[in-house]
């Protein structure tokens, strides 16, 4: 049974790193009939949930959002049909993941501020980020603070290898959750 299992997520390095994440832990995503979906936008959920689930082409769906989206992503879910009245702790059920912050946030904490400066200089990015850091904002900032800022800069970019770096024994759990319920549920 091939079942269309579509997982909405907010952008284009979170749908890169939902992908690179797959493959690293050997899922075929194409095989097993999903598709990550980058619905350009937390704003846009409403309609792409209304267009695949249930009221629509009733795929099986499924999503990640930041922390900071919830309130939207839960007023999409009622409107698209997907759900009466859900609740934050109700959205696993679902399909529906939350990030503690951003997917940004979630990668940082699970890969660490050392390994990302590595990431940053193996990719050239280490005098843009010395000249970040003379900068007034982030004189004396903590150095998580200003490592987030240079990914978040570059995300997409950033996002994919920061999985690469990551451990396959700290996948963080919001990204773990809706790859195992697309792919297993």
């Amino acid at each position: 049974m091939n079942t269309r299992t579509k997982i909405f997520v907010e952008g284009p390095s979170d749908r890169l790193a939902l992908e690179c994440l797959a493959r690293r832990l050997g899922h075929d995503l194409a095989a097993a009939g999903v598709e990550i979906v980058d619905v350009g936008g937390v704003t846009n959920f409403r309609s792409f949930l209304t267009r695949y689930g249930p009221l629509g082409e009733r795929c099986r769906v499924a999503g990640l959002c930041d922390s900071g989206e919830l309130r939207v992503v839960l007023g999409a879910l009622v409107a698209a049909g997907v759900a009466l009245a859900p609740t934050p702790e109700s959205l696993a059920g679902l399909g529906f993941f939350v990030c503690d912050g951003e997917l940004e946030d979630e990668l940082l904490s699970a890969v660490g501020v050392e390994a990302l400066l590595g990431i940053i200089a193996r990719n050239g990015d280490m005098r843009r980020f010395r000249t970040m850091q003379r900068q007034p904002v982030y004189r004396g900032a903590p150095l998580k603070t200003q490592v987030r800022y240079i990914m978040t800069q570059k995300k997409i970019h950033y996002a994919p290898a920061l999985i690469e770096a990551l451990d396959l024994r700290q996948v963080p759990i919001p990204l773990s959750a809706v790859l195992d319920f697309a792919l297993h549920s």
